[in-house]
């Protein structure tokens, strides 16, 4: 795979069989097949592309590099036996340390925060099912676990913001309700996850910079959740989220409510809706649902206005085939004094959609 059978260090951009390694103690393949090497002798760590079979220099000017694992998402982990420490490269090249006191050997602790505990040469790595790292912690004849490494979030997917997936705006969420999680550029969303407290979210959206996903209805009755987005076993993104019984908002376009007329046009300032109409709108956040006719609707009671006056609804409940989304039939109302961009004002419980919400009626 790599290495002239010549000691040396040499052969960067060039065929990896005719490059010079020193002593080459440690490989670990990503999911791409990239194979990275250990080059103990020459202090760095190198990297072998899949397709061109090239070689380069990753990392240089380490002392003793002797372990590695590389995780789901690409992030790699090292060991630096002569600087007593473990550290991690992403993707983006960012390093950072994972565990160990740098330039102190020798054993402080058996338990804690793992950079501030004292290596002694460490060498050999595994990164578990988990996330959790084995280190063998060689001088202190030890195998030693750091729970999660990963932990560690990359400075570049700080800049994240959970949001109403119909308002994208900031705010408490409901149990049930569609979120999406807006975040810096993912190596791999087809390896994202979330959690909220522990509990696995189902995603239905994810992208580079977007993932969308439901609040699990079994956070009724707490206040305060925490969300995590995790790529590969890595934290993306962990934010706290309030919650409430309900968060009503409708999605929109063009700056108007998503309202479909029977013809399947949409709603518009071309193609107005009329006093008799009936419309089917879309939404979120309807809270807790129960049982009906069969038919799933929220458990609070719901109410609808169309610029201050009440409308008929025909149903208000969970849309078929598609979880968490809320689907509104409803009839415009005679006597409707505004005309043009109305307001609709839906209420589940005490909670209801922000006021900005219009459709166009004529």
């Amino acid at each position: 795979m790599a290495g002239s059978s010549i000691r040396g260090n040499s052969g960067d951009g060039q065929d990896a069989l005719s490059a010079r390694l020193n002593s080459p103690t440690a490989i670990a393949v990503d999911g791409q097949g990239t194979l990275y090497i250990a080059d103990t002798g020459n202090q760095s760590i190198r990297a072998v592309e899949p397709v061109s079979g090239k070689i380069r220099t990753l990392l240089r000017e380490l002392q003793n590099p002797e372990g590695l694992t590389v995780a789901p998402n690409g992030t790699l982990f090292f060991s630096e036996a002569q600087r007593h420490r473990i550290q991690q490269i992403t993707l983006s090249g960012d390093v950072s340390l994972v565990a160990g006191r740098t330039g102190e050997n020798g054993f402080n602790a058996d338990s804690g925060d793992a950079t501030a505990l004292t290596l002694n040469e460490p060498a050999g790595l595994a990164l578990m099912p988990d996330g959790s790292l084995i280190v063998a912690d060689r001088l202190n004849d030890r195998l030693r676990r750091i729970e999660a490494p990963a932990e560690i979030i990359s400075s570049n997917l700080q800049s994240g913001r959970i949001v109403h997936a119909a308002t994208f705006a900031e705010g408490p969420a409901a149990p049930g309700q569609l979120l999406s999680i807006l975040t810096g550029e993912l190596s791999r969303p087809d390896l994202a996850e979330v959690t909220v407290d522990s509990m696995a979210a189902s995603i239905s959206y994810s992208g580079k910079t977007q993932v969308n996903f439901q609040m699990p209805y079994a956070v009724a009755g707490r206040t305060r959740v925490t969300v995590e987005l995790r790529v590969g076993g890595a934290v993306a993104h962990r934010q706290p989220v309030d919650v409430v019984g309900a968060a009503p908002a409708f999605f929109e376009s063009s700056g108007l409510i998503v309202a479909v007329r029977p013809d399947g046009a949409l709603n518009s300032d071309a193609t107005p809706a009329r006093s008799g109409d009936v419309l089917t709108l879309y939404g979120t956040g309807e809270g807790l649902l129960r049982e009906a006719a069969g038919l799933q609707v929220p458990f609070l009671p719901t109410s609808l206005e169309i610029g201050g006056t009440p409308a008929e609804i025909l149903y208000a409940g969970a849309a078929p085939g598609f979880s968490g989304l809320l689907q509104v039939n409803l009839r415009v109302p005679e006597g409707i004094r505004l005309r043009g961009r109305v307001p609709v004002t839906l209420k589940v419980g005490a909670f209801q959609n922000p006021r900005s919400q219009v459709i166009v009626v004529q």
